[in-house]
């Protein structure tokens, strides 16, 4: 998962003036595309008329340079030596995408 920052106006209804604000939207792991995230009472409202709203944000995921989403799995590609292959035992370093390095041996 990871949290975002988004900068949203925020309409009272009766004076139609938007309030520039800033929300933290929690992007949840394995989030897919068109994911919709609901925050809170924090839509428009009607002060003493009724309480704000929800606001509902929709994900886009882009496309990784390095990684492919296969369901909930992450695949890439990495470059083993073919006797590395034929004779396993290999250990090959992947960067993950938060930064971690993961180590993969060769069978």
């Amino acid at each position: 998962g990871a949290e975002k920052q988004l900068t949203v106006d925020k309409i009272s209804t009766a004076d139609k003036v938007g309030r520039a604000h800033t929300v933290t939207v929690h992007v949840p792991k394995g989030a897919r595309h068109e994911t919709q995230v609901r925050l809170r009472e924090d839509g428009d409202f009607i002060p003493g008329v009724c309480l704000p709203g929800d606001r509902v944000v929709v994900l886009m995921v882009e496309e990784h340079a390095r990684f492919q989403r296969h369901g909930d799995d992450l695949l890439t590609t990495a470059a083993v030596p073919l006797r590395d292959c034929l004779v396993g035992g290999a250990t090959i370093k992947v960067q993950h995408l938060d930064g971690r390095e993961l180590y993969c041996v060769t069978v």
